[in-house]
Order: C-alpha cells, then structure tokens, then sequence
C-alpha cells in the first residue's frame, strides 16, 4: 500500500463515518426527538465534565492548526 492509497482510503472512512452519523443522528431526532441527539448528548455530558470540552478544543485545532 503506497502513502497515496493509504490517504485514499482515510479519506473514504472519514467521509463515510460522517454521513453515517448524520444519517443515524436524522433518524434519532425523527423517532425520539433532539434530546437523543448525538449533538444534544454530547452537550449534556460536557455541561457536567467540562474537560471534553477543552479535549474537543484540543483535538480541533490539532486537526485544523497550519
């Protein structure tokens, strides 16, 4: 497997887990509401630990930092 495949292929999984987690998150909201949200949990949880927050933070601008 060369770089280039191998980025190919991180790229594919990327982009497919996101459109799985938007269509599971769509379905949620349709049958239990925005409180089940992936959004919504994500929300709470941080609300009471405030350190995923910061670890979000961190793990964004590791991504997006240049």
């Amino acid at each position: 497997m060369t770089t280039e495949s191998a980025r190919k292929m991180t790229e594919i999984i990327i982009v497919s887990l996101v459109v799985a987690l938007v269509i599971y998150d769509v379905a949620i909201e349709m049958k239990f509401g925005v409180n089940a949200t992936i959004s919504q949990v994500i929300f709470d949880t941080a609300s009471h630990n405030p350190w995923i927050a910061l670890a979000a933070g961190i793990l964004v601008g590791h991504w997006f930092w240049r």
